[in-house]
């Protein structure tokens, strides 16, 4: 997701977050690398939007929506054209407050760290990338939930110089995704994913000649049902990622 609109484990006996392992491969064979997105893909990002509005809700002395309201397409739309108004604020002047400063009470979808943690010990190459603001608390909240060290990358909007601060979110992305594939050591003989929930992410995986992954978690569900303007694959959430990329077993209840 841009801006926004939720393993197989070490042995039972281990303690803490399992380290991320990056083996060194052969000149030109070839690996997996996978960029996903954050909000609405690996991040349930209504928690933090929520505590947001009705901070602000109660600054103007104000009763919030209702939680449904709050989180439906209308209510983005209208705070992205900068007709949301609460109160005196104007809401889209603070809305990078979200990942600034309410970032903690955001949670990864179930399933989405155990998931992480496998891909990351199979060997896959791991990049997060936002085309929103954030780079900081996202990296704080991956440490919080034990799967940081399985990032060779993670970039947001933060991570792009002055010049490029007017890029739009599909330019942005395809912009950031250069930067972590660079430092994933990404090579054209390497098996591409790009894995998310909005048309930028579908926009970005045909930019790099990727295959989309689509999740239906966040706006999933608004994308068209397959290719070229919808995902190649489809995912419940991102916790089947590594079974669908045979990275990691199916667990069978």
């Amino acid at each position: 997701m841009t801006e926004p609109e939720p393993a197989v484990s070490g042995p039972a006996h281990a303690a803490g977050p399992v380290p991320a392992l990056h083996p060194q491969a052969a000149p030109h064979a070839a690996r997996t690398c996978v960029l996903l997105d954050r909000d609405g893909t690996l991040l349930d990002w209504s928690g933090m939007f929520l505590r947001f509005i009705h901070d602000l809700h109660h600054q103007a002395r104000l009763p919030p929506p209702l939680r449904e309201e709050i989180l439906g397409a209308a209510y983005w739309r209208r705070l992205r054209s900068g007709e949301l108004h609460i109160g005196d604020v104007r809401v889209r002047d603070r809305v990078d407050e979200v990942v600034h400063r309410y970032m903690e009470h955001s949670t990864l979808f179930p399933g989405a760290a155990a998931s992480i943690t496998a891909l990351a010990r199979a060997g896959a190459r791991l990049g997060l990338i936002s085309a929103w603001a954030g780079t900081t608390t996202t990296e704080a909240l991956l440490e919080r939930d034990g799967v940081r060290a399985h990032f060779t990358a993670v970039l947001s909007r933060d991570d792009l110089a002055a010049h490029e601060s007017a890029l739009d979110d599909n330019a942005a992305k395809v912009r950031l995704a250069a930067r972590a594939l660079a430092l994933m050591d990404h090579k054209p003989t390497d098996t591409l994913y790009v894995v998310g929930d909005s048309h930028t992410d579908v926009h970005l995986g045909r930019a790099l000649a990727a295959t989309v992954i689509g999740v239906r978690t966040g706006n999933g569900s608004t994308l068209p049902p397959g290719p070229p303007r919808g995902p190649d694959l489809w995912l419940p959430s991102v916790a089947g990622l590594g079974v669908m990329l045979g990275l990691e077993h199916s667990i069978a209840p």
